[in-house]
């Protein structure tokens, strides 16, 4: 008999052996199907509530199968989810029946992805399960889909594309223009490697050029302002300025 249970992302613990029929109001629901007529390992059988609890993490983009791999051709009989479109009863996936070929030692495949017939991508993970002999008897599939992420991790990374080459400035954001001067002048000073008393003409003069570029003698006294920290007069700012635009 195959039995239908609703699980919540946030529901509490439940009160029969694994689970009962639960609906809240306002809260997303999960589906989880088991088939309990299916005569299963006890091991099998213990992992129930582990998908219960998986399902319950993940929320409404995930899906977490169990499948009793003793029936590959109906192995699966526990689903919470509904990613994949899958129902209880149905079989083992290509990738499972691969790796259980290999039945000493079968690999878990770990955190892959999938593309869906219908375009949505999942990444997925199959975990065997083995008794105490160490026999694989079953396996745990994890799937969680990303397309909703991914189409969200696009629009970010196109949001926050930019030029590097071509869109990338310094801005200075100062409380008032002597402020924006005064660090417009430390720029400016910082190109030359030696101090203001010992800067030649065609250090101040670059020093000037690179002012001038940004704006600075825009602002209504920054003329009386840089001479004073080049230590020069106005007049010679005006010859500087008169050299660099004769160039």
């Amino acid at each position: 008999m195959l039995k239908s249970y609703i699980i919540s992302e946030n529901s509490e613990h439940l009160n029969n052996e694994y689970f009962c029929p639960l609906i809240i109001r306002g809260v997303r629901k999960i589906r989880f199907d088991v088939d309990e007529e299916r005569e299963i390992h006890p091991i099998l059988e213990n992992y129930i509530p582990v998908v219960k609890g998986m399902a319950e993490t993940l929320g409404e983009n995930g899906e977490i199968v169990l499948h009793d791999l003793s029936r590959p051709d109906s192995s699966l009989f526990v689903i919470a989810g509904d990613i994949t479109g899958r129902e209880v009863g149905a079989p083992s996936t290509n990738l499972v029946l691969r790796q259980y070929r290999e039945k000493d030692e079968p690999e878990d495949l770990l955190n892959y992805s999938v593309d869906l017939p219908d375009g949505r991508m999942i990444k997925s993970s199959i975990i065997f399960i083995r008794d105490l002999e160490g026999e694989v008897i079953g396996c745990l599939g994890i799937n969680y889909e990303l397309t909703n992420m991914i189409m969200a991790k696009k629009s970010i990374e196109k949001f926050c594309n930019l030029d590097n080459n071509h869109n990338k400035r310094t801005e200075l954001f100062t409380a008032n223009i002597n402020e924006m001067i005064d660090l417009l002048i430390e720029q400016a000073k910082g190109m030359i490697d030696r101090p203001v008393p010992y800067m030649s003409k065609e250090d101040k003069i670059k020093i000037i050029e690179y002012l001038n570029d940004k704006g600075a003698f825009v602002v209504q006294g920054a003329v009386e302002k840089i001479g004073e920290k080049l230590g020069v007069t106005r007049h010679t700012i005006y010859n500087y300025l008169k050299e660099i635009e004769a160039e």
